[in-house]
């Protein structure tokens, strides 16, 4: 038994094909080429006072997104915003939690050290620059030079010393490899100091710092690892003479026996 014969189609050979034939969809289609061809065949025919367009607009548009990823991968800046301190902290001045936090924002790992450790550990009247004592690792020395380089760090001046320009502080260009050396450098972004502590012979050791540190919250969502009071002593003092301080230990000439 012979099975069911095929649809045979009418193909329609005449072109091209009358309006009633014409789908709407294949008429938007042929119109929206046709327009895309007049807008690239105007793009070549003029020049670049010329492209105000749909293909210049997209061009605009792409430009925009390269903005934005920059933007996106650009460090987090120093917030100007007044911060609002924790509970118990109402006397930390305003500046150093901006700079706390920055650091935060940064991923940078460091012991605070300096007046500013002193003062969040009670000494109310303490003053002076953020100074931290940075993790020794590349990837965070990576960090902190490229957040120093967003924040246009410059080198402070000792009091009474200008530059050449008449200010107190002169250009410098940071690196990973510079701030691992023994060297201390006392920076100032925009309005805000930080010293950077170096590593001459003598001092703790990063980890040993860090086991003594204490973490405190100032700020809300801001947490910073204090060092020990010990620890703190030690530093001012390398920051005031350059060297770490040497400790002797006396014994007694003669021994009491019960």
């Amino acid at each position: 038994m012979a099975g069911p014969a095929p649809a045979t189609r009418t193909m329609n050979t005449s072109w091209p094909p009358s309006a009633d034939t014409r789908s709407p969809r294949a008429c938007q289609s042929r119109t929206r080429g046709v327009n895309v061809m007049a807008d690239a065949s105007l793009y070549a025919s003029t020049g670049p006072e010329r492209r105000d367009g749909r293909i210049e607009e997209g061009v605009l548009r792409s430009g925009a997104k390269r903005t934005s990823m920059l933007l996106r991968h650009r460090p987090p800046g120093i917030e100007s915003k007044p911060p609002r301190p924790a509970a118990g902290f109402e006397y930390i001045d305003h500046g150093w939690i901006a700079v706390l936090r920055w650091l935060q924002a940064n991923r940078i790992d460091y012991v605070l050290v300096g007046g500013v450790a002193k003062a969040i550990r009670g000494a109310r009247r303490e003053r002076g620059p953020v100074a931290i004592v940075p993790a020794p690792y590349g990837r965070n020395l990576d960090r902190l030079a490229r957040a120093l380089l967003a924040a246009h760090a410059r080198l402070r001046l000792d009091s009474g010393v200008t530059d050449p320009e008449g200010t107190d502080t002169r250009p410098v260009k940071l690196t990973a490899e510079k701030l691992v050396r023994r060297q201390r450098w006392t920076l100032r972004c925009g309005s805000h100091d930080l010293d950077i502590e170096g590593r001459p012979p003598g001092v703790p050791r990063y980890q040993e710092l860090l086991y003594e540190a204490v973490r405190f919250e100032p700020a809300p969502d801001v947490a910073v690892e204090v060092a020990s009071p010990e620890d703190i002593e030690h530093y001012q003092h390398v920051s005031r003479t350059g060297v770490a301080p040497e400790f002797r230990l006396a014994r007694n000439a003669s021994i009491e026996r019960g």
